[in-house]
């Protein structure tokens, strides 16, 4: 193969790691994101054999990957310790429910998601670790296009709902209900914070975050995508939000202290815009009831059910707090879960699995700590673990939370690949990115 040939082969196998990370990270959202967009008719039904298909497709090129990338003795090493894992998991769950005779819905879904997003999940670690800085480098550079598909998306559900804001699923008018609506702007909004990057001039400096996109565009954005996110009424979506922008003011505080007004000023306009959208609802048949349940939420309304659920999850671990009842046991002992990871994890695992679990979060998070330290970029992945955790405190199943776990698992493998130094006696090994 000539030298040209080679150079578009690594292009292209470069475009595919990058797209396919991203497919795999945002696959609970992203493709009825776009199909609202087109405003294509979505069902229930339809929606879950879109997702499930969408999926296989990507399990499909990540294998192509695979195969392209075995050369590499510690990515195979990886791999195998990664799927071995998986295995055993998937193995737990089947078992756990081939032992009961009555079936559960919706632990059959869950286990079936659990199947192929962990499986997306590993292969796309592996890969992006293999594909290297390039691979990395399109991934960012590919943030300002998720920015806009996620902002475009909930603006066209929200403008011509159907239902959108009053709750139920999914109808064949709109790809996204108000809760799904809230998290995707919650999740523009989170793209958004990261994209700005240092608030300084970047002069000469390479320790600095360059913008990834000009600051007034990412400011418009913030403001159109607070207004879905109230609009939308989805109270995890709206903690979601919260913490991000936290986790954002957290990593600009030096800058923030000597630009305090700026920020005040920056508050200020997104509300001036907000208050400027809801005089224009006024006037309008747009229909955005789902503004009540986040009224109740800040006047300190909570959903009573998932309360009692955890209470009850509670109680199961009081009667056995060490290792629990089982994988996916949950759904059995109380027909569904109990929407927090914690006493999710403490019901099926006890309180020795929740400490390997916390264990493991751990050390991935400080892995993350020090990727951050060597290039900033690497806040990406905080970002996405902020909105994988928050979803896992509240709404989702901890088994089926690609963006909590794919962060962690590529910070520890990523930094485990770091350069060893060579005054220890150690052999030498050649990191992916040692900025």
């Amino acid at each position: 193969m000539t030298m040209l040939g080679r150079l578009r082969t690594n292009r292209i196998r470069t475009g595919l790691v990058a797209a396919t990370t991203l497919l795999t990270v945002f696959s609970g959202t992203f493709h009825i994101v776009v199909l609202s967009i087109l405003r294509a008719n979505i069902v229930a039904g339809t929606s879950s054999k879109l997702f499930l298909a969408s999926l296989f497709v990507t399990v499909a090129v990540l294998f192509i990957g695979l195969l392209s990338n075995h050369r590499d003795r510690f990515q195979l090493n990886v791999i195998v310790v990664l799927l071995c894992a998986y295995v055993m998991l998937a193995c737990l769950l089947l078992f756990t429910g081939l032992g009961h005779y009555e079936r559960n819905p919706q632990f059959d879904s869950e286990v079936q998601a659990y199947l192929i997003l962990m499986l997306c999940s590993i292969m796309s670690v592996s890969l992006l670790v293999a594909g290297g800085d390039s691979a990395q480098e399109l991934i960012y550079k590919m943030v300002p296009g998720l920015i806009v598909i996620y902002t475009l998306g909930t603006v066209v559900s929200l403008v011509f709902s159907s239902g959108l804001t009053t709750g139920g699923l999914m109808s064949d008018r709109s790809g996204l209900n108000y809760q799904s609506n809230s998290y995707c702007a919650a999740y523009a909004i989170g793209l958004t914070l990261y994209s700005m990057g240092d608030l300084v001039p970047a002069g000469k400096d390479a320790s600095v975050f360059r913008p990834l996109m000009p600051r007034p565009i990412s400011f418009l954005l913030l403001c159109i995508q607070f207004s879905v996110l109230v609009l939308s009424g989805g109270r995890g979506g709206l903690v979601t939000a919260f913490f991000l922008v936290l986790f954002w003011l957290y990593t600009q505080r030096a800058i923030i202290k000597t630009n305090i007004r700026l920020v005040f000023a920056g508050i200020i306009g997104v509300a001036v815009f907000i208050l400027i959208v809801f005089s224009f609802l006024g006037n309008s048949n747009l229909e955005y009831s789902g503004l009540d349940r986040l009224v109740s939420f800040l006047d300190g309304g909570g959903d009573s059910n998932r309360s009692i659920l955890r209470t009850q999850a509670l109680n199961l671990i009081a009667q056995k707090p060490l290792f629990g009842y089982g994988a996916g046991s949950i759904f059995f002992l109380l027909n569904t879960y109990s929407h927090n990871i914690f006493t999710d994890i403490a019901v099926e695992y006890g309180l020795v699995g929740l400490g390997i679990f916390l264990l493991i979060m751990f050390y991935g998070l400080a892995a993350m700590g020090r990727l951050i330290k060597r290039d900033k970029r690497e806040y990406f992945w905080a970002y996405i673990f902020i909105m994988g955790m928050s979803m896992l405190l509240f709404s989702s199943y901890y088994l089926v939370s690609v963006m909590c776990v794919f962060p962690v698992a590529y910070c520890f493998v990523k930094d485990s690949q770091r350069p060893v130094r060579a005054d220890f006696g150690c052999s030498m090994r050649r990191g992916i990115a040692t900025k």
